[in-house]
Protein backbone atom coordinates (compact mmCIF):
# COMPACT_ATOMS: atom_id res chain seq x y z
CA UNK A 1 0.00 0.00 0.00
CA UNK A 2 2.56 2.65 0.67
CA UNK A 3 4.79 1.25 -2.53
CA UNK A 4 1.23 3.01 -4.21
CA UNK A 5 1.04 5.71 -2.51
CA UNK A 6 4.31 6.77 -2.99
CA UNK A 7 4.22 6.34 -6.84
CA UNK A 8 1.12 8.10 -6.50
CA UNK A 9 3.06 11.05 -4.82
CA UNK A 10 5.83 10.16 -7.64
CA UNK A 11 3.35 10.89 -10.51
CA UNK A 12 2.10 13.73 -8.72
CA UNK A 13 5.46 15.31 -9.04
CA UNK A 14 5.98 14.83 -12.65
CA UNK A 15 2.73 16.46 -13.14
CA UNK A 16 4.12 19.52 -11.15
CA UNK A 17 7.04 19.68 -13.65
CA UNK A 18 5.18 19.99 -16.75
CA UNK A 19 2.73 21.95 -14.85
CA UNK A 20 3.44 24.45 -11.75
CA UNK A 21 0.71 23.64 -9.27
CA UNK A 22 0.56 24.71 -5.37
CA UNK A 23 2.53 22.43 -4.26
CA UNK A 24 5.95 23.12 -3.20
CA UNK A 25 9.11 20.91 -2.90
CA UNK A 26 8.48 20.77 1.11
CA UNK A 27 5.14 19.49 0.50
CA UNK A 28 5.75 16.80 -1.23
CA UNK A 29 8.67 15.80 0.85
CA UNK A 30 5.98 15.70 3.68
CA UNK A 31 3.36 13.66 1.37
CA UNK A 32 6.37 11.17 0.91
CA UNK A 33 6.99 11.16 4.85
CA UNK A 34 3.48 11.00 6.08
CA UNK A 35 2.73 8.36 3.38
CA UNK A 36 5.52 6.44 4.29
CA UNK A 37 4.64 5.86 8.21
CA UNK A 38 1.21 5.31 7.19
CA UNK A 39 -1.50 5.15 9.89
CA UNK A 40 0.09 1.96 12.01
CA UNK A 41 3.19 4.94 12.83
CA UNK A 42 6.93 3.19 11.96
CA UNK A 43 9.81 2.69 14.06
CA UNK A 44 12.51 4.99 13.11
CA UNK A 45 14.80 2.19 11.78
CA UNK A 46 12.32 1.09 9.15
CA UNK A 47 11.13 4.82 7.72
CA UNK A 48 14.01 5.14 5.93
CA UNK A 49 13.53 1.62 3.87
CA UNK A 50 9.68 2.86 3.69
CA UNK A 51 10.79 5.95 1.90
CA UNK A 52 13.19 3.88 -0.42
CA UNK A 53 16.11 4.60 1.29
CA UNK A 54 19.33 3.17 2.88
CA UNK A 55 19.17 2.47 6.26
CA UNK A 56 21.88 3.86 7.07
CA UNK A 57 20.25 6.88 6.81
CA UNK A 58 18.17 6.72 10.02
CA UNK A 59 19.87 9.97 11.45
CA UNK A 60 19.19 12.57 8.31
CA UNK A 61 15.53 10.79 8.38
CA UNK A 62 15.33 11.88 11.57
CA UNK A 63 16.79 15.19 10.99
CA UNK A 64 14.22 15.65 7.65
CA UNK A 65 10.99 14.89 9.99
CA UNK A 66 12.28 17.25 12.62
CA UNK A 67 9.59 20.03 10.69
CA UNK A 68 6.66 17.90 10.35
CA UNK A 69 7.12 17.22 14.70
CA UNK A 70 7.84 21.10 15.25
CA UNK A 71 4.30 21.56 12.70
CA UNK A 72 2.03 18.47 14.55
CA UNK A 73 2.11 16.45 11.78
CA UNK A 74 3.38 13.25 13.41
CA UNK A 75 4.84 12.73 16.96
CA UNK A 76 8.15 10.63 17.96
CA UNK A 77 7.83 8.75 21.21
CA UNK A 78 9.80 5.41 22.53
CA UNK A 79 11.78 5.02 18.64
CA UNK A 80 8.12 5.20 17.48
CA UNK A 81 6.78 7.37 14.86
CA UNK A 82 2.94 8.05 14.15
CA UNK A 83 1.22 10.52 11.87
CA UNK A 84 -1.58 12.97 13.94
CA UNK A 85 -4.70 13.37 13.69
CA UNK A 86 -3.53 17.04 12.35
CA UNK A 87 -1.23 15.31 9.64
CA UNK A 88 -3.79 12.68 8.48
CA UNK A 89 -5.77 15.61 8.04
CA UNK A 90 -2.94 17.99 6.28
CA UNK A 91 -2.08 14.68 3.91
CA UNK A 92 -6.08 13.84 3.37
CA UNK A 93 -6.80 17.45 2.34
CA UNK A 94 -3.74 17.73 -0.12
CA UNK A 95 -4.13 14.18 -1.44
CA UNK A 96 -7.30 15.00 -3.74
CA UNK A 97 -6.48 18.11 -5.20
CA UNK A 98 -2.98 16.23 -6.68
CA UNK A 99 -4.80 14.02 -7.77
CA UNK A 100 -7.47 15.85 -9.67
CA UNK A 101 -4.05 17.47 -11.14
CA UNK A 102 -2.25 14.40 -12.39
CA UNK A 103 -5.68 13.39 -13.93
CA UNK A 104 -5.85 16.54 -16.12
Amino acid sequence: MVESQLMGIKKMIEAESVQKGSLSRSDIESLCILSAISGHGSSTAELPTRLGLSPSLVAVVVEAIGPLIATGHIELGNDRITVTTAGTDWLNARLPASSDRIRR
